[in-house]
């Protein structure tokens, strides 16, 4: 069958763009719109031509496509915090990262990538960058700043990982790559 989704308006003769994403964990595959969604479309079984997909609600939406880390996804949403969810419930595991408030405005993620060590990136448009590690405590698991940088232009793209370094284009049209351990510029 075809997985219909509906559209945030009306389509008039052009279809809107969308950012659909598929994200991939064995037999699991996620399915999401990268901005403002309010669920994930999930297939269990993904390698069986019978799977259909299955809508999970999430909490809060989606401020950039979620991706996957170890079992759980990593899911910037648009009320500001960052959770790791249980991909079959929508459920948050843990306790979220929540950035610092700036002028009263809440961050304007990009969407995250994977790094070495069991680390994710995470970027606001702004130039804020942080690489976010889980922190095991015995009561609860919290997401925390393991390094952090803030870039002096703004971010106009999306983020690109080897594993070991980030790039990036700021608004200057340079493209910049940090080291993922600690975000330092590389050839500097």
């Amino acid at each position: 069958g075809f997985l219909a989704v509906p559209f945030p308006q009306a389509a008039g003769p052009q279809l809107p763009r969308s950012d659909l994403r598929v994200e991939r964990r064995g037999d699991l595959m996620i399915l999401s719109l990268a901005k403002g969604a309010d669920r994930l479309h999930v297939i269990e079984g993904a390698t069986s031509e019978r799977s259909a997909p299955r809508e999970v609600m999430l909490a809060a939406p989606l401020a950039a496509a979620p991706i996957f880390w170890g079992a759980e996804l990593f899911a910037p949403t648009t009320v500001g915090r960052v959770d790791r969810i249980d991909p079959l419930t929508g459920v948050a595991r843990g306790l979220p990262f929540v950035p610092p408030l700036m002028g009263g405005r809440s961050a304007e993620w990009l969407a995250p990538v994977r790094v070495a060590n069991d680390g994710v990136v995470l970027a606001e448009a702004s130039g804020a960058v942080r690489r976010l590690v889980v922190r095991k405590e015995p009561s609860v698991d919290r997401l925390e700043v393991a390094a952090q940088t803030t870039l002096e232009k703004p971010i106009v793209s999306q983020l690109a990982s080897t594993g070991e370094s980030v790039f990036l284009v700021t608004s200057d049209q340079r493209i910049r790559a940090l080291a993922a351990r600690d975000l330092s510029p590389l050839g500097s």
